[in-house]
């Protein structure tokens, strides 16, 4: 149960991570546009 917790977490990051990542190149793509 432990070790699925923490699988979960690390999981979470993960997501937190790419959607940061998403949002910076979204970000950066709008500036070219403009």
């Amino acid at each position: 149960m432990v070790k699925l917790r923490r699988d979960n977490d690390e999981l979470i990051v993960a997501i937190g991570q790419t959607r940061d990542g998403a949002q910076r190149l979204a970000s950066r793509l709008n500036d070219f546009l403009n």
